[in-house]
């Protein structure tokens, strides 16, 4: 199966924008951004929609190379694909809150990460490892996967499947408004829960069912590529002002649609600006540089402080700033991924030769046929 290398560089493009979002606003005060870049780079936040499409698109898209594997090998592959860098940052942040802010995490709180099960508690859906929300929601998104990508074959079925999801989110916020949390603690759960999420993860493989029933089975003019790409551009400049408030009763999904063009846009027509070996590479790290750099950014905030003090205009402070916090991620997230990620995966691999036959062979727990037709 041939690798899609405009996965890997969204995915890159996706991470070193949340590390500019972050590198702003974590630090107390935040770093000032130049008018030219407020909205671009105060936006960064969108970006973890675009890592949410990108990752159900390419979860179907390897279904073709683990068509024959069970579903225990899915959860495997999976499981050690993510626990490695996570346990190690659990670890790290036990640590690190213990002599840096003085905090002890319960054994609760820890096991909730150690399961992954963390997003389930109102007011402590992010976990205690910063912007492990995510890792929380892909994980019980990965759970469900399988029946999802067994059942949903078809562009009609998963149409009609993300229109049930919105309903469904809908619903959800409605009944944990009649719950007795405080109401910032039912507005921050909502933010990150699962309900609200799927819908996103079903565009992607919506998305994905596009591209495999109509951009992989024949070539399509570059125009037309180039026309998402500028259309999910424009689509981005629209809801940085405000005026995608229709449609949805969550402007948040206009997200998945726009970055959903861009993937499929770059799927027609792999545009050098957006595809190239630089981008690709970050995308291979970026699990790295998505979990490495909050705590990056809070180290170097003293680094800032100087950095700002400095007689310079407020581009060159912002722009100097964020070329020292992405080379010290990129370093820290190449070294991570070298020597936690791949052995992580490679222990994976030896995990599945120790599975028991009886799940390795072909069952009614097998993840089978990719194609729609089948």
């Amino acid at each position: 199966m041939q690798r899609l290398a405009f996965l890997d560089s969204l995915r890159g493009l996706a991470a070193v924008y949340v590390v500019f979002y972050h590198m702003t606003l974590l630090p107390d005060p935040h770093l000032m951004v130049p008018h030219w870049a407020s909205m671009i780079v105060l936006n960064g936040g969108t970006a973890v929609t675009l890592f949410f499409i990108v990752s159900a698109f390419s979860l179907c898209y390897a279904m073709q190379r683990h068509a024959h594997e069970t579903i225990y090998d899915f959860y495997v592959r999976r499981f050690f694909r993510i626990a490695p860098l996570f346990y190690t940052c659990i670890i790290f942040y036990i640590i690190r809150d213990y002599f840096y802010y003085h905090a002890l995490h319960t054994p609760l709180e820890i096991a909730a990460s150690v399961f992954f099960v963390f997003n389930f508690f109102p007011g402590h859906e992010t976990g205690f490892v910063w912007a492990s929300w995510t890792i929380g929601v892909e994980m019980v998104f990965y759970l469900i996967f399988p029946f999802l990508f067994q059942r949903l074959k078809t562009i009609p079925a998963l149409t009609a499947a993300f229109f049930a999801a919105l309903l469904g989110a809908v619903i959800f916020n409605e009944l944990l408004m009649h719950t007795s949390f405080p109401t910032s603690v039912q507005e921050g759960y909502f933010s990150f829960c699962l309900p609200r999420v799927l819908p996103i993860f079903l565009f992607g493989m919506l998305a994905y069912r596009i591209y495999e029933e109509m951009i992989a089975v024949r070539p399509f003019p570059p125009a037309l590529g180039y026309a998402l790409i500028f259309a999910s551009l424009y689509g981005y400049y629209a809801l940085l002002h405000g005026a995608l408030n229709i449609g949805f009763a969550d402007s948040y999904y206009w997200q998945a649609i726009i970055y959903a063009a861009l993937l499929l846009g770059l799927a027609i027509r792999p545009s050098i600006i957006f595809v190239n070996r630089v981008t690709a590479y970050l995308g291979k790290i970026s699990y790295s540089i998505y979990l490495l750099h909050p705590s990056i950014v809070l180290f170097l905030f003293p680094v800032y402080k100087r950095i700002y003090a400095l007689p310079m205009p407020v581009s060159a402070q912002f722009l100097l700033s964020a070329v020292l916090t992405l080379g010290t991620v990129l370093l820290l997230a190449s070294l991570s991924y070298q020597y936690i990620e791949r052995p992580g995966m490679n222990l994976g691999k030896k995990a599945l030769q120790w599975l028991p036959k009886i799940a390795r062979t072909r069952s009614p727990t097998s993840i089978i046929s990719t194609s729609a037709k089948d």
